[in-house]
């Protein structure tokens, strides 16, 4: 493995699989762009037009946050048709996983079978928090609880809680990613029960709802959903990880940080404090070839912390052959300091295979 590659591995923090990119530039807009090197010159003009770039991506984002405000507005009312309103024409809605509303969900009529599927399903409980939405440009997040039940056995209440990345496109929603934080719990929702006494099983991870976090302002207050000072950290934060800066990654995370890798990988588990970085950071090691690439696709902050996507490219030591996986991360900031990493799979299921080394 090349000497600069290891390096880079073992300066990394977490960045989703735990590994930092190698002379990898992001593209994203304005706000989210986190490049390798930047140039030296600085002219009143350049610094103009950097401004006024920066007012228009601020505005973007107001507008969109508000737009995602109204969406959620006509969604957790139930209303299918305002929904509709609020997306466009080549919408794409993509749900992970192996329940009954598992797929892809194209244009407005597919986000009105998606949302008539919840309605069929549901047990007469349906209840969303939104504790976390970060909007920047063209790109959104948001993370929901929802207690719910369902028609199968409407006395068992259950609490979901989805991480959601959105892309917007003249002034619409065009594309939506839901990532359930617990795949397998989200699935056994979505999966009849066979017989009576599988519709009262013994208690579950999520069942019965527990209480969800405080709400903003219904369904949730767009003034937060911008954070220049946490999304200027998030943008620093990644730049240490191109530069291989082990100290500088080091300043920027608390000593006592939780790490969360979900699923059941070789990589999954709750890793605290610098030592659980080293630990998690070997198990990412023994995943990974000589071939890794790592994108940031977006980033956006809230007033709490920084939303980043991740795109993945990678083979491995037992398969030559690079492939891809996403994960979205939200790294909770306290003080200047991560205090809490979690990631977000885009495909639960994909993770695990894709950070598992085959079984002999």
């Amino acid at each position: 493995m090349h000497k600069n590659f290891t390096y880079a591995i073992a300066a990394t923090v977490l960045a989703g699989s735990g590994l930092t990119a190698v002379g990898t530039a992001v593209a994203d807009d304005n706000t989210t762009s986190i490049r390798h090197a930047e140039s030296s010159v600085s002219t009143t003009a350049q610094a103009g037009s950097t401004a006024a770039g920066q007012a228009a991506v601020d505005r973007t984002s107001q507008d969109n946050a508000k737009l995602l405000r109204d969406f959620y507005s006509a969604f957790t009312r139930g209303d299918v048709e305002a929904a509709k309103k609020f997306v466009t024409a080549d919408f794409l809605m993509h749900v992970p996983g192996k329940g009954t509303n598992a797929g892809e969900y194209w244009g407005p009529d597919g986000l009105a079978a998606f949302m008539k599927n919840i309605q069929a399903w549901n047990g007469g409980a349906f209840a969303m928090q939104v504790p976390h939405v970060a909007v920047s440009g063209e790109h959104g997040f948001t993370r929901e609880v929802v207690d719910i039940n369902r028609k199968h056995d409407p006395d068992r209440m259950w609490q979901l809680r989805f991480t959601m990345n959105y892309t917007f496109k003249a002034g619409k929603v065009s594309e939506a990613w839901t990532m359930p934080e617990d795949q397998r719990l989200y699935d056994a929702y979505w999966t009849a029960p066979q017989d009576a006494a599988a519709a009262k099983p013994a208690a579950v991870k999520g069942s019965p709802a527990a209480s969800p976090e405080p709400a903003p302002s219904h369904p949730f207050d767009v003034r937060k959903a911008t954070n220049a000072k946490n999304l200027a950290f998030g943008r620093e934060f990644y730049k240490k990880f191109w530069e291989g800066d082990l100290e500088g990654i080091r300043a920027f995370i608390d000593k006592d940080i939780v790490i969360t890798i979900p699923g059941r990988s070789d990589i999954s588990g709750t890793f605290k404090g610098f030592d659980g970085f080293l630990e998690f950071r070997d198990k990412v090691m023994a995943t990974v070839g000589d071939r890794y690439k790592l994108d940031v696709a977006a980033m956006a902050a809230d007033d709490k912390g920084v939303f980043a996507k991740e795109f993945i490219r990678m083979n491995h030591p037992w398969n030559d052959q690079v492939r891809p996986v996403t994960v979205s991360l939200y790294y909770t900031v306290q003080d200047g300091k991560i205090v809490k990493m979690e990631d977000f799979p885009g495909d639960t299921y994909a993770w695990e295979a894709f950070f598992t080394k085959p079984r002999a």
